[in-house]
C-alpha cells in the first residue's frame, strides 16, 4: 500500500548538468543492530532530488522528492506488507528526508562546480541523528545549524546558476533563476546582490555587477 501525501508539478530539468552527476548515491546507516538503507537519486531528476529510506526488516519505504529550492514536492510511504499505519505518517520522516536531500544537493553542486569528485563519498554524519530518531524513536538533540548556514548554501546555488546562465548567453538570467528556484525576480536580484558581497571569513561568490548588462566585471589585480 502506498500513501502519497504531497504531489505538485516540478521544474524542467537541465540535461547538461544531469550528465555530470552520478545516477544515485547510497549509504547504509547502522544503529543498535538495525540497518537503514538510504538512496538519493540525482542524475535522472536533477535539479530535483529524490530520497528513499528503507529500514531493513520493517517492510516500509519512505520516499520524498524535493524541488530545486529544497521544497517537498512528493511524499510517499509504501508498506511491503500490511498497510501504512498512522505511526508511520509522522513529522520526523519529512525532517529526515529533507536533511538527506540537503547533503546530497550540496554534494551535487560541488560536483558541478568541479570541487568534488563524482565518485567521492557523501558525508553522512549530518542526517545520522535524524535517521536514528525516525527509525528508532530516540529523542533528537536541538539542531545547531543556524539560518546563516542555510542562507550561505542558497547563495552558493544562486551564484553558480547565475554564472552558468550568463555564460550560456542568457539575456535575462534573473528571470531564469526566478523560474528555476521559485522566487520572484526581485528576490533573485537581492540574492545576487548578496552573493557579490564578502561575508565574514568568505570572499564574494560573484564579481561586481556590470553596468547595463548581466554578468561579472573583471577586477584588476592590485
Amino acid at each position: 500500500m502506498t500513501a502519497d501525501l504531497v504531489s505538485l508539478p516540478g521544474p524542467c530539468a537541465t540535461a547538461p548538468q544531469r550528465n555530470r552527476l552520478p545516477a544515485v548515491r547510497t549509504w547504509a546507516y547502522e544503529y543498535d543492530g538495525c540497518i537503514t538503507d538510504v538512496t538519493v537519486t540525482l542524475a535522472s531528476t536533477w535539479p530535483e532530488v529524490i530520497v528513499s529510506i528503507v529500514p531493513r526488516g520493517q517492510g516500509l519505504t519512505i520516499e520524498g522528492q524535493f524541488t530545486a529550492d529544497g521544497g517537498l514536492r512528493r511524499l510517499a510511504f509504501t508498506a511491503g506488507r500490511g498497510e501504512v499505519g498512522s505511526a508511520d505518517l509522522r513529522t520526523p520522516a519529512i525532517c529526515t528526508l529533507r536533511e538527506c536531500a540537503a547533503i546530497a544537493r550540496d554534494a551535487a553542486w560541488k560536483i558541478l562546480a568541479g570541487v568534488l569528485d563524482p565518485a567521492a563519498p557523501i558525508d553522512t554524519r549530518a542526517p545520522a541523528e535524524a535517521l536514528r530518531s525516525l527509525i528508532h524513536g530516540t529523542p533528537r538533540k536541538p539542531r545547531t545549524r543556524n539560518r546563516a548556514a542555510n542562507t550561505e548554501q542558497l547563495l552558493s546555488e544562486i551564484a553558480y546558476a547565475y554564472r552558468q546562465a550568463v555564460n550560456a548567453g542568457d539575456r535575462a538570467p534573473r528571470q531564469t533563476l526566478a523560474d528555476r528556484f521559485g522566487y520572484s525576480p526581485s528576490h533573485i536580484a537581492r540574492l545576487i546582490g548578496q552573493a557579490r558581497k564578502p561575508r565574514p571569513g568568505r570572499p564574494p561568490l560573484l564579481g561586481p555587477a556590470m553596468r547595463g548588462k548581466p554578468g561579472e566585471a573583471r577586477q584588476e589585480a592590485v
